[in-house]
């Protein structure tokens, strides 16, 4: 048999075998988790889910993160997907932080609760199914076909599927908490200035006690009627400075990761 041949051999044996190994993970680990690391931290996910948790996924900002949340800080976690960095900032943070985690995506929030239970830190991780933005109320969450990788709030395109989801601010999550957030990292899939615009008094009073990552997208700022080259004046008008993270080069670079300081 020519090496090509058997390549092709190989790789269909693989694909016939994926099926099996599937269903033996999820009988063996559906309720506690299969073990798995994440740039060396070691947690359990649900077995289904681990196509969608790289085992080294964005360094720079997993490096930030660690280095930075020391015991007790307090951590909202703003489009939390699955749950991974909620679960680290609650270890980093520990028994004395808290950490609050907002999803708005029903299928992703199903299964960051799981991945809550499976690493014992429910009591540790408080997640809200909801988005978050300028105002509270009601928002439309656009999904996809491949729920629960993609999902965003964004202006609703004619024929998009969407659901109706709630919406809070982080000035309104604050007046609720006995401790002011020391961090936010978010991940909103281009309203990181309306998740801002809802932190106004926040950031009013914040300097030298918040520390803000976000991930940034240009690419989803476009039918917002934003610009690259406006960020830097609507962030100033809201008291906050755009650095980059430690490891990248462009603050506003699709998915790059800003740290915004107030000023």
């Amino acid at each position: 048999m020519r090496l090509s041949e058997r390549l092709g051999h190989d790789r269909a044996i693989v694909r016939a075998l994926r099926p099996l190994h599937t269903r033996w993970l999820r009988t063996r680990y559906t309720h506690r988790g299969m073990p798995w690391e994440v740039n060396g931290e070691r947690l359990r996910i649900d077995p289904d889910s681990r196509h969608l948790v790289p085992r080294r996924s964005e360094v720079p900002l997993f490096e930030f993160l660690r280095d930075g949340i020391r015991p007790g800080a307090v951590v909202l976690d703003i489009g939390s997907f699955l749950g991974v960095y909620a679960m680290l900032a609650a270890r980093w943070a520990g028994p004395s932080g808290a950490v609050i985690a907002f999803e708005p995506s029903a299928a992703s929030y199903a299964i960051l609760t799981r991945h809550l239970r499976m690493n014992e830190l429910e009591a540790r991780v408080d997640a809200r199914h909801a988005a978050v933005g300028a105002r509270s109320g009601r928002t439309h969450l656009v999904v996809f076909d491949d729920e629960p990788y993609r999902n965003m709030v964004a202006p609703v395109d004619p024929g998009a599927a969407t659901v109706e989801v709630d919406v809070v601010t982080v000035d309104q999550m604050c007046a609720t908490m006995e401790r002011r957030p020391t961090w936010i990292r978010m991940d909103v899939q281009g309203l990181e200035f309306d998740v801002l615009r809802g932190a106004h008094d926040l950031l009013r009073d914040a300097r030298g006690r918040l520390t803000i990552v976000a991930e940034m997208h240009p690419e989803q700022w476009v039918p917002l009627g934003i610009r690259v080259a406006d960020v830097d004046g609507i962030l100033a008008d809201m008291g906050l400075r755009a650095h980059c993270l430690p490891g990248q080069h462009d603050r506003y670079e699709q998915s790059s990761h800003a740290i915004l300081v107030p000023l």
